[in-house]
């Protein structure tokens, strides 16, 4: 009789450690969630009429350079990414389907977060739109990779997505009326260290 009751005992713990921690694991993942929102509805920020304002930086030369989003024939995707960022790397196969899929729909505009490197990353990805680096940091707060922001043709933002992962994918698919391939996964070895 002890003997059953210790395998029910020890039964019933480990349901319960195992409730514990995967509950709380989705209370962290929803919590990421909320902060990664939180961010993208922070990162651009518009007046009351929702109008972004001009990015201000400097093109792959060096130049000063200024994008304005009013007045424009289509809506624009402004892309941020960082030729060294791990998550845009897990992520190209769906910006790549973005730019051939909208690209005569839409005006894309890079923002890279780090230059060095830059122009061979262009040539590699076969980036031939404008990007811009060293960007003001003023109304527009781009510091994650990847992001996709898209501003209408009279300069409106209407969507802005960190990644196109979970949600933002399906999201991002019904704007755009096609399927994205999705991000590959990380190797299993891969892991982030602190900064």
């Amino acid at each position: 009789m002890r003997r059953a009751f210790d395998l029910n005992t020890s039964l019933y713990l480990m349901l319960i450690a195992f409730v514990v921690y995967f509950g709380f694991e989705k209370v962290d993942e929803l919590k990421s969630k909320r902060r990664t929102l939180s961010m993208e509805r922070d990162s651009v920020h518009t007046d009351a009429q929702n109008f972004v304002s001009p990015l201000i930086g400097a093109d792959i030369t060096g130049k000063a350079a200024q994008v304005d989003f009013k007045n424009q024939p289509k809506p624009t995707i402004v892309y941020v990414f960082s030729p060294v960022c791990h998550y845009c790397e897990l992520n190209e196969a769906n910006f790549a389907t973005v730019f051939e899929g909208a690209k005569d729909t839409h005006r894309f505009i890079g923002v890279a977060t780090f230059t060095i490197g830059l122009p061979e990353y262009l040539a590699e990805k076969k980036m031939t739109f404008q990007v811009l680096t060293h960007v003001k940091k003023g109304d527009w707060k781009l510091a994650l990779t990847p992001q996709m922001v898209v501003v209408s043709a009279d300069g409106r933002l209407m969507r802005n997505w960190m990644g196109l992962q979970d949600g933002r994918k399906w999201e991002a698919e019904q704007y755009f009326g096609f399927t994205l391939p999705g991000a590959r996964t990380p190797p299993s070895n891969y892991t982030v260290e602190a900064q």
